[in-house]
């Protein structure tokens, strides 16, 4: 069990078994205050991410989108 719920799911979009838009929706049932992020080479709308992060990303990129999610 986690001691604290998370902030964040990052989240491929394509996984094996299971997509990140359902593996999304699975979060936001259990975590609903849970900010969603998918990462991907090709760019996908989606109603259930928060934001999107392309890939190749460095650690800049992914630094200043965390600190305006949280």
């Amino acid at each position: 069990l986690l001691e604290r719920e998370p902030d964040i799911l990052l989240t491929d979009l394509h996984l094996p078994g299971l997509q990140g838009e359902d593996l999304a929706h699975l979060a936001r049932a259990r975590l609903p205050r849970a900010r969603v992020v998918f990462v991907s080479g090709a760019h996908h709308e989606s109603s259930v991410a928060d934001a999107y992060l392309p890939k190749p990303y460095d650690a800049a990129q992914l630094e200043a989108l965390l600190g305006r999610l949280v």
